[in-house]
Parts: C-alpha cells; sequence; structure tokens
C-alpha cells in the first residue's frame, strides 16, 4: 500500500513541478515564484528516492532517510518565500504579501501539517486509512500549489 501512496504523491509532485516550470520558467517570474517551484520539486525529489527505496529493500525502514532532505529542501523554499502564518492573519503589503497569495499561504500551512501528520500516524502506528487520507490530502494540495500561487500572482500583477 505504501509503494502506491508514495508513488502518487511523486506523480502528483511532479506535475505541479512540471506545470511550474512551464507556466513560470518560460519568461521573467518573480523570484518568489521561482522559490515555491522549487518547493514542490525539492519534495518530488524526495518522494521519488523514498519510492525507489521502497522499492529496492521492499519497505521504506525507520528513521531518518536522504529522502526526507527532500521534504525538508520544499519546506525550506516554501517557508523562505514568506512568512505564511503571520500573512494569514495580517495583511500587510511591506512585507511583499497582497491579499491575492492569502490561499497560498493557506496551503502551505496544510502541506506542513500534512507531512507532520504523516510523521505522528507512522510513530503511533494509527490505522492505515490515517496514512491513506494524510497522503490524499498531500497529492491534492500538491497538484494545486502552483495553479492556485498562478491565480493570485495574476491577480497581483495586473
Amino acid at each position: 500500500m505504501y509503494l502506491y501512496l508514495s508513488l502518487a504523491l511523486t506523480i502528483c509532485a511532479g506535475i505541479g513541478f512540471a506545470y511550474g516550470l512551464y507556466r513560470f520558467f518560460q519568461d521573467e517570474s518573480a523570484l518568489y515564484v521561482r522559490m515555491i517551484i522549487f518547493g514542490v520539486g525539492c519534495a518530488m525529489l524526495g518522494r521519488l528516492f523514498e519510492t525507489l527505496l521502497f522499492l529496492v529493500n521492499g519497505e521504506l525502514g525507520s528513521g531518518f532517510n536522504v529522502g526526507m532532505l527532500g521534504i525538508i529542501g520544499s519546506f525550506l523554499f516554501f517557508f523562505s518565500a514568506n512568512y505564511h502564518l503571520k500573512h494569514l492573519i495580517i495583511d500587510d503589503v511591506s512585507f511583499g504579501l497582497i491579499r491575492s497569495i492569502r490561499s497560498y499561504n493557506l496551503l502551505s500551512l496544510v502541506y506542513a501539517l500534512l507531512c507532520m501528520s504523516e510523521v505522528l500516524v507512522e510513530c503511533f502506528n494509527l490505522p492505515t486509512v490515517c496514512i491513506v487520507i494524510v497522503y490524499i490530502l498531500e497529492c491534492i494540495v500538491l497538484l494545486v500549489f502552483v495553479p492556485v500561487l498562478e491565480r493570485g500572482v495574476k491577480k497581483w500583477t495586473t
């Protein structure tokens, strides 16, 4: 079951990353947007490593693995782009946020919570349905990251 879930996450992150490359790297776009696209790419590479590790070993194993660096890298890109929680509560243009990007900020926080939930489900041996729900929600977030960002950037720049 984990293999299919990990493969689905890899594919969803790959689709989001490829769409982001296609949409934002053809012309000049803000560094802010490119950092977020690289964050989705890091998530894809981390999930790809975990999927391949599972294929080779037959299990993911417990503890740290190199694939986790991709997830950590995605957080660095996502949270370096801006201060999500502060900008969800306080609409502050001087810190680079315009109201139109608020939905992206919410998605970033949801993604972070889902990644933490994934670890908690595995640590506390919760039922399999819990991990399936978390992975499905992560797939959805990784697929909609870039389109939501694109919609916000269009409002921001026009």
